[in-house]
């Protein structure tokens, strides 16, 4: 089964002073039709849920654990312990990311540009396929616990940051294409530990310990300013936002010639079929 998620970009030209100008607004749209099977579709869907239960079981663990080995964690306040507990799976994820990233970027020959014919910016694997899957299961996870104590948790950048992620990976993940892009964006979660483990080290009355200025001196080297004034994390969602944006626009640019191809493909063959609605579904 074959299906589109038609009609991301919708494009308007003006012309001003001789120059043509295309404006575009982004609707979502993802072409699929050799890349999903039902078998992937499965897998996908389970990597999906994998993410979401990890994030579920590190929570627990990390209020747990927590509690057994450190003695301020009971003095905490409610909203302290879940930001507490909602930093230990980001941390998490985090790590497995940035270490997933590192290794099919440069360690592995999946985007090696002799390891195969076929174009770098149209690979993927199975392993690659569920390290995006995970990571929109842990978007997932975190934007609904960002909503549910909104704003406890983080303000709207936050939000847009999670929301312009999971379009992006989603997209990669359904259409097979610009993994390669979408792992590097990931790879800038390693900066992710070192922020939670500052709030986490203020938050337990320890901001004057050496363990704080060596994981002060890694952000400021790893990303931005270790400042009191400036607040890292929202530093990185700004940026990485910026950085999602405008991979969702070079691959809705992308789609579209993809699309076309194959609407014009399917028009030779006699199929005049349009695709004008979110989900149009070929058997």
């Amino acid at each position: 089964m074959h299906y589109v998620f038609d009609a991301v970009w919708h494009f308007q030209q003006v012309d001003w002073m001789g120059f043509t100008f295309y404006f575009g607004s982004l609707v979502g749209s993802v072409s699929s039709y050799d890349v999903a099977t039902p078998t992937k579709e499965i897998q996908w869907l389970g990597s999906v849920f994998t993410g979401i239960f990890f994030c579920v079981v590190v929570y627990r663990l990390t209020a747990i654990l927590s509690s057994l080995s450190f003695a301020g964690y009971g003095k905490l306040n409610r909203a302290e312990k879940i930001e507490w507990n909602n930093r230990g799976f980001s941390t998490v994820h985090a790590l497995f990311v940035s270490f997933a990233s590192f290794y099919f970027v440069v360690l592995s020959d999946l985007f090696k540009t002799d390891s195969q014919e076929e174009l770098v910016i149209n690979r993927s694997s199975t392993f690659s396929n569920s390290v995006l899957g995970i990571s929109i299961g842990y978007f997932l996870a975190d934007v609904a616990m960002i909503l549910w104590h909104f704003p406890a948790l983080g303000g709207l950048e936050y939000v847009l940051h999670h929301g312009l992620s999971m379009v992006s990976i989603i997209q990669s993940l359904l259409s097979g294409q610009a993994q390669i892009y979408i792992l590097m964006i990931l790879f800038s979660e390693s900066t992710t530990p070192f922020v939670n483990l500052r709030w986490h080290l203020d938050v337990a009355g320890l901001k004057n310990s050496k363990l704080y200025v060596w994981n002060g001196a890694a952000l400021f080297f790893g990303w931005s300013d270790d400042s009191d004034d400036n607040d890292p994390m929202k530093v990185e969602s700004v940026v990485n936002t910026m950085i999602v944006i405008t991979m969702t626009m070079v691959m809705g640019c992308g789609h579209i010639g993809s699309s076309e191809h194959n609407d014009v493909n399917n028009n030779d063959n006699g199929d005049n079929d349009n695709s004008n609605g979110l989900w149009s579904y070929r058997q």
